[in-house]
């Protein structure tokens, strides 16, 4: 078929399409509901969070995107309360009332010391000392609120909740929600292809990414779950402001950097990425783009800015980092010239987990291949450690049971196996071989390796251990090595042996109640005796005193002579 042909007749679909749905009014519709869940960060703190569900689905930190069709006029949520503390719900940018008329918001006023309301909607005349707890009506633990908005605009809106903001937004209420001036859609004259959507007038892609930004402060989640917040709280002491929030914990869509964190995908190579950031957090961000060798179509590794808290600019600004206060939007877009992972991390230096790094607000974006190829990682024998992938971009931690990645061909990736105390780590097998702890491959077809940790022996003889000659009356070092926890004290013994080497007969106690040691080693001084026969079948025995299983001896038996 002539080409101009095929653009004339998508055109005129897309047109009649246009046309049929003129002057018809919708309305996005959401029921949300909020509950509480508990998150583990990476060093294995648990904190306790408030989130957002969509319908039946799993509260979640941060809520679900609410993607508005571009069509709809209005958005309409749905909010039934599960938790214990009224709640409301706003989208800063977007009006509660028709276009051009002023918001119609419901604040609710309470008094600063009996903390009842005093009034909703406007405070009365002459009252100078309630203050606004919310910002728009509130709905009750166990009740449903209805909340509209209409003239809906297109953009990158957080929507969180409006009631007592300073503790219900770090506690996890609040997400994304979008809007385009033209959704994608299926190409009407092929359905393997997607036609690109316009987010603003003029400002088309081929692909999105939601990058939500917030952070935790964890003594503060524990004060309000724990109802120790409030001047007014049942559990001394009480927590009665957030002025000193001190996050320890940063994350991009609800999970800080970690050594099990996939990639997000964005859109393939030439295509165009729109980036969606949102920080609902309590300090400023610098997102940056590290090349790291990536270039994009137009050059450098660099983003194109296009609105600002879903505003379009007038022109679009070249940036390598953005400045995201909190509450701010910021939609830029990409267009990577090849495949690969492009870093994406604060230049301000949120990457720790607490006191571990890498951690914090650090992620890959994949810019992917058509046909990924896995790495899978089993770990095996008697012993336990875990392997991570340590180079970027990361996306394997045996120890939160993530054992599998799938990588762009051609990918290098270096995998550490660290063993949990009491185990050894034996070596690699299977799509590496080796005995280092860190393995690296280059993931060029479905690649699967096997780490394999050995169960340590608890504790070691290691001097005598067999041919020393000792003399009487002569200090030796009696040495040993333990693994794990064996107890505080060992027991030191001589024994004689049989002619096979057996133990046959004690011969002394050396010590009965040494310190184990430190660091997995331990040692005592001893002087020979002066009175012990001189004979060549003698062997050390040690044993834990916490746990007779726990024992050991030379392996081979040594001499005692005479001065």
């Amino acid at each position: 078929m002539n080409q101009n042909i095929r653009h004339s007749l998508r055109l005129g679909l897309i047109l009649l399409f246009t046309v049929v749905m003129a002057g018809t009014c919708f309305a996005a519709t959401f029921n949300l509901r909020t509950g509480t869940m508990t998150k583990t960060m990476p060093d294995g703190v648990v904190v306790t969070m408030w989130g957002f569900a969509l319908d039946a689905g799993p509260i979640q930190v941060p809520g679900p995107v609410l993607t508005v069709p571009a069509g709809d006029t209005e958005l309409v949520i749905n909010l039934t309360n599960g938790l214990t503390v009224p709640v409301s719900i706003v989208v800063p940018g977007q009006t509660t009332g028709a276009a051009g008329v002023a918001s119609a918001m419901t604040p609710v006023w309470i008094d600063p010391v009996t903390f009842a309301v005093t009034a909703t909607g406007t405070r009365p005349a002459g009252n100078f000392t309630s203050r606004m707890r919310s910002l728009n009506f509130e709905t009750a633990p166990g009740t449903t609120g209805v909340y509209s908005w209409t003239n809906l605009q297109p953009g990158t809106y957080l929507y969180k909740s409006g009631t007592h903001m300073q503790v219900q937004v770090p506690m996890g209420l609040y997400g994304a929600m979008t809007k385009n001036v033209v959704d994608p859609v299926v190409d009407p004259l092929n359905p393997l292809v997607m036609l690109p959507g316009q987010a603003y007038t003029g400002v088309s892609f081929d692909a999105e990414q939601v990058l939500v930004y917030s952070d935790i402060d964890p003594d503060l989640n524990a004060a309000v779950a724990g109802g120790s917040y409030g001047a007014d709280c049942a559990v001394l002491p009480c927590m009665t402001s957030t002025i000193d929030n001190h996050p320890h914990y940063y994350l991009i869509n609800g999970e800080p950097f970690s050594y099990s964190r996939s990639p997000l995908t964005i859109g393939p190579a030439t295509k165009t990425t729109l980036l969606r950031f949102l920080n609902a957090g309590n300090e400023d961000y610098v997102p940056t783009l590290q090349a790291s060798g990536m270039q994009m179509v137009d050059g450098d590794c660099h983003m194109h800015v296009v609105a600002e808290d879903g505003k379009a600019l007038p022109f679009a600004k070249e940036q390598y980092q953005l400045l995201l206060a909190p509450g701010k939007t910021l939609d830029t877009w990409v267009q990577p010239a090849a495949e690969g992972y492009i870093p994406l991390f604060d230049r301000r230096g949120h990457l720790t987990n607490a006191t571990q790094v890498p951690g914090g607000l650090l992620v890959y974006l994949a810019v992917p291949n058509i046909a990924p190829v896995p790495l899978t990682v089993t770990l095996v024998g008697s012993g336990t450690g875990k392997v991570q992938a340590v180079s970027a971009p990361a996306g394997i931690d045996t120890a939160v049971l993530d054992l599998a990645e799938n990588y762009n061909p051609g990918t290098v990736i270096a995998l550490k196996a660290t063993p949990a105390p009491g185990s050894d780590f034996s070596g690699w097998s299977g799509g590496f071989t080796g005995m280092e702890d860190t393995a690296v491959v280059t993931v060029s077809a479905p690649t699967s390796l096997m780490a394999t940790f050995t169960a340590a022996i608890p504790l070691t003889v290691v001097y005598p251990n067999g041919g020393e000659t000792w003399t009487r009356g002569s200090i030796q070092t009696i040495r040993w090595a333990y693994a794990g926890s064996i107890g505080p004290y060992v027991r030191i013994e001589l024994w004689q042996t049989g002619t096979a080497g057996d133990l046959s007969a004690l011969q002394t106690v050396i010590k009965a109640g040494a310190p184990t040691g430190t660091g997995g080693v331990g040692s005592f001084m001893w002087r020979v005796p002066s009175g012990l026969p001189p004979l060549d079948n003698f062997k050390v025995v040690i044993k834990s005193l916490s746990d007779a299983t726990i024992t050991d001896a030379s392996d081979g038996r040594f001499t005692v002579v005479l001065p």
